[in-house]
């Protein structure tokens, strides 16, 4: 079965549990106040200055992506000779000891150890990097200080290693016919092509999301609250717990509100429904899935975490981003 090429941006990932469906869900009815200039003085939002991000998108970045896609098919070859490296699983015997005498659970044969993703204990497993298939040599490590047993917390050790063979991963050779079998493309130059254009769009919309973020702080740092909303600060302080957060959380909130009402940007049900929907869709959830998932409907997910916000700091942010001007 062919597989698709995939670049999903960070930040598209990190929303993918805000993810929507299901039932119709409703704006929140909140900061509904006549005058919120009661509760907020606005800081300038038109006009400011952000910096311009280098969009380059380099061979060495292409090649990486490729490189992931190639993982996937990626085989393992067992090698009865050759040495340790850092990138191999090492099938070994060892035997540990401490004062000359060996320690319960310090000792197995025929173990697989990857020598790069090691749970064994420090300097253990990057002191076989090296060593040679069918070779038997000694170790020095020192357990750690918090280990669990206190027998051994904080003492130092002699392991007995013997390398028996070594697993070694292969990644499958990258030609056109690699490419025509295992993804959508005709051709390596296709494949490529596709990759640097999906870097290309991750790049921009990281830069638009850290243009928005960066002009969203002057704004905050620039407005001054006055008084905080009852209602929304209890709200906020019984989901965060802690006071503080609330305010912070508030202050956005205002700030956002009320650019939204100068600016004439209205967020309907519809928009807020297909927001959500777009999420879950991108995501590749169901309502079932994310209910299963997170244990709670996505419209008792949204109300609990105010994702209504996140929509309208989008509407916002991108219309403080029209005003503003690209430095550098």
């Amino acid at each position: 079965m062919k597989r698709k090429l995939s670049i999903v941006l960070t930040l598209l990932l990190s929303m993918a549990m805000l993810a929507s469906c299901g039932n119709s869900i409703k704006v929140p009815d909140e900061y509904k106040y006549d005058d919120l200039t009661e509760y907020i003085t606005l800081g300038e939002y038109k006009g400011l200055e952000y910096d311009a991000a280098d969009l380059t998108v380099t061979r060495h970045q292409v090649e990486a992506e490729i490189d992931k896609i190639r993982e996937q098919f990626k085989t393992t070859k067992k090698e009865t000779s050759g040495t340790v490296n850092e990138t191999c699983t090492a099938n070994i015997d060892y035997s540990g000891s401490m004062d000359g005498k060996k320690f319960d659970g310090g000792t197995a044969t025929g173990y697989d150890l990857d020598i790069d993703n090691s749970n064994f204990i420090e300097g253990f497993a990057e002191a076989l990097v090296g060593h040679k298939v069918g070779e038997t040599f000694d170790i020095n490590v020192t357990f750690p200080e918090d280990y669990g047993s206190a027998d051994l917390a904080g003492k130092p050790a002699v392991f007995t290693i013997t390398v028996n063979y070594i697993n070694q991963d292969v990644l499958p050779a990258y030609t056109d016919e690699f490419v025509k079998e295992n993804t959508d493309f005709a051709s390596k130059s296709e494949l490529e092509a596709s990759v640097e254009e999906e870097l290309k769009n991750q790049a921009k919309a990281d830069a638009t999301a850290k243009a928005k973020s960066d002009l969203f702080e002057k704004v905050k740092s620039a407005s001054k609250v006055a008084k905080y909303p009852d209602a929304e600060l209890a709200l906020r302080n019984d989901s965060y717990g802690d006071e503080d957060m609330a305010k912070s959380t508030v202050k956005q909130e205002l700030i956002l509100n009320q650019i939204a009402r100068i600016e004439g940007i209205e967020l309907t049900d519809k928009d807020y429904q297909e927001y959500l929907d777009k999420l879950l869709a991108d995501s590749g959830y169901t309502p079932d899935t994310f209910k299963e998932q997170t244990g709670s409907s996505i419209e008792e997910y949204a109300a609990e975490n105010f994702l209504f916000t996140s929509l309208l700091y989008q509407r916002v942010m991108d219309k403080v981003l029209e005003y503003s001007v690209e430095r550098g």
